[in-house]
């Protein structure tokens, strides 16, 4: 624009501005008017779903000016006896069961709607998966098989349960993990020892320039890849679970699902064929080992499982209208059989604290599963653990090692590597 007068050269650089901030003010105004018909569509849809029930409870008469209603009572007033035999089955129920703080957590997750981040775990030390999509999967003991792993050529982050014999001073038969994040491979222990190649890892520790971070937090040994996957496993609770970006929507195979939210194609096997039971599934992503027999797991009742994850005034019950609690009940009684006491019932819970926060809804660990000594094992690490783990001959610690073949989806064993560490 040189040459030009000033005044021309201000004007036409007004009007560039003033028809930009009228694109930018119209682009504003589409995307409010989309947001608003959104929460609409949503708060509609929320609102819809507790009408039901309600429609059982009241009874309006406009022409009367009068409004009735019947509340279930549960005493007893001899000949006058009030009983919810007026109400349906169904709403007697859903009133008994009705908490305001859950009802007012299902409303705001209706209107919000799943997480961006999708999350798998690892339950029961090792003998169950709750995949991505919200299904349950029980493992078999013995062997090695793939968690988890990125579909992409240049694949970021990798998950394998691989069994192991017990370490000195820990007599735990709970499996490790093979962990591959970046170019970096760890092994992590029950006890939460990490090792890298055939040493122990002091943590907190940083590789591959700052791209791969693992720490310790809490009790909980916390492994980060370079594009946000994220692995923490707790010690205490023996649960572990794994994290993914939303940018790693529909990347992923393995036990833990495809993270593509339609939970009736989670059980894939590596074939791309849908397993046709869940033994089958877990054995096709077999890749070391010799996996045991499944065999039917009975329920043991138990009164602490249902005063975790049955009775409305459980403290885990604000979650209950968001996530269910039933199969977390179900596997507590399955454990409650083979392991007698609260380690199994209290390790559940801790994992729907997990997943109840994972969806927004803020829980702490009950009443019933803190113990001093669990404070101290939060506050502090396992003694004597590193020394034990260093002193293991690799040779003695072997696991199958999972690699992604390009032209072979989605794996195959290496064999036995020094510590079932070796990059893929």
């Amino acid at each position: 624009m040189e040459g030009l007068p000033t005044a021309l050269v201000a004007a036409v650089t007004a009007n560039e501005t003033q028809d930009a901030l009228q694109a930018l003010g119209g682009w504003g105004q589409e995307a409010v008017t989309h947001l608003t018909t959104w929460a609409q569509r949503r708060l509609m849809q929320a609102v819809r779903s507790i009408s039901h029930p309600l429609q059982g409870v009241y009874e309006l008469q406009p022409h009367e000016h009068r409004l009735s209603a019947w509340v279930p009572l549960d005493v007893s007033m001899g000949a006058l006896a009030l009983r919810d035999a007026a109400l349906s089955s169904d709403t007697a129920r859903w009133l008994r069961s009705l908490s305001p703080s859950a009802e007012l957590y299902r409303l705001k997750h209706e209107l919000l709607g799943q997480p961006a981040h999708a999350q798998a775990m690892l339950l029961s030390g090792g003998r169950r998966v709750l995949q991505f999509d919200g299904r349950w999967l029980a493992l078999p003991a013995g062997c090695a098989v793939l968690l988890a792993q990125d579909v992409r050529p240049d694949a970021t982050f990798r998950v394998a349960l691989a069994p192991r014999p017990p370490l000195p001073g820990d007599p735990s038969e709970d499996p490790s993990l093979l962990v591959t994040m970046g170019p970096v491979t760890l092994l992590i222990h029950a006890n939460g020892t990490v090792l890298e190649g055939c040493r122990v890892l002091d943590l907190p520790a940083s590789r591959a320039g700052g791209a791969v971070l693992v720490r310790r937090s809490a009790g909980a040994v916390e492994v980060s890849g370079p594009r946000g996957a994220v692995l923490r496993c707790d010690t205490e609770s023996r649960v572990c679970s794994l994290t993914l970006a939303y940018w790693d929507h529909a990347r992923s195979v393995g036990l833990f699902g495809t993270n593509n939210l339609e939970p009736a194609d989670e059980w894939t096997t590596p074939q791309g064929e849908p397993a046709p039971s869940p033994d089958a599934l877990a054995l096709s992503w077999q890749v070391g080992g010799r996996c045991e027999p499944m065999e039917e797991r009975p329920r043991c009742p138990s009164r602490l499982c249902q005063e975790l994850f049955l009775d409305s005034t459980s403290s885990l019950g604000s979650c209950f209208r968001v996530v269910d609690p039933a199969p977390f009940l179900s596997a507590c009684e399955e454990d409650a059989c083979r392991e007698p006491g609260s380690r199994a019932a209290c390790s559940l819970a801790a994992a729907y604290v997990t997943r109840c926060n994972h969806q927004h809804v803020p829980l702490v660990t009950p009443a019933a599963c803190v113990t001093p000594a669990s404070d101290a094992r939060l506050r502090r690490a396992l003694p004597g653990q590193e020394e034990a783990a260093a002193a293991t001959p690799c040779e003695g610690d072997r696991a199958a090692t999972v690699v992604l073949v390009p032209d072979e989806w989605p794996c195959q064993q290496l064999g036995g590597s020094p510590c079932g560490v070796r990059a893929a």
